[in-house]
Formats: C-alpha cells, structure tokens, sequence
C-alpha cells in the first residue's frame, strides 16, 4: 500500500496508513475536511 501524504512546507511529511475517528467527531466539518486530505487512505470507526 502506498500511502497519501500531506507536506507541510517545511520538509515535515505525514503519511498515515490508518485514520481512526471516533463516533462523536465522524460527522465534525473539520473531520470531514481532514479525510478529504488522505482519501486513499482507510479510515475505521
């Protein structure tokens, strides 16, 4: 698997292989806007 990854701009990457959401912030806009960040990636909840 081959992982998204998000830059920073400052040389820092992030590459998760698995996002965990927990129930009560499933439906936050700010989580929503995160996983559209890593959409290759498998999210559990």
């Amino acid at each position: 698997m081959n992982p998204t990854s998000l830059s920073t701009g400052r040389g820092i990457e992030f590459s998760p292989e698995t996002i965990f959401i927990d129930k009560s912030v499933a439906d936050h806009p700010l989580t929503l806007k995160t996983l559209l960040q890593f959409p290759d990636t498998p999210v559990e909840r």
